[in-house]
């Protein structure tokens, strides 16, 4: 086998591996309900302690085009020369590993379950 076989294989066995299961957060004794409060409540402290915070990320992939910023809209264009402007939540990832530490503490545990 040559290396871009291999490679493929590798790929192809993790693709199927994580398509054979999914995560849930878990605690023994807990409800659907039990979950649905403490994920709202951790949702919320996670929320005033990493708000949303947009801001315009680029992407250039080639040269030439035009770029125009409107300051007062906050819009932003990229015209020609293969690049994009995406807005981006800068607090996501902290946000997500905020609700994390959130839930483990209140008891819950994130466990992965294999699909039937």
């Amino acid at each position: 086998m040559n290396k871009v076989s291999v490679f493929c294989a590798g790929i192809a066995a993790c693709l199927l591996l994580t398509s054979c299961s999914h995560q849930v957060w878990v605690k023994p004794g807990s409800t659907q309900q039990d979950f649905s409060t403490d994920n709202y409540a951790c949702m919320q402290s996670a929320m005033a302690s990493a708000p949303v915070t947009v801001a315009n990320t680029a992407a250039w992939s080639g040269g030439g085009g035009n770029a125009n910023w409107n300051s007062a809209g906050g819009n932003a264009n990229w015209n020609g020369g293969g690049g994009q402007v995406r807005a981006k939540d800068m607090n996501q990832t902290a946000r997500n590993q905020l609700m994390n530490a959130c839930l483990q503490a209140k008891g819950w545990q994130l466990t992965t379950v294999k699909d039937q």
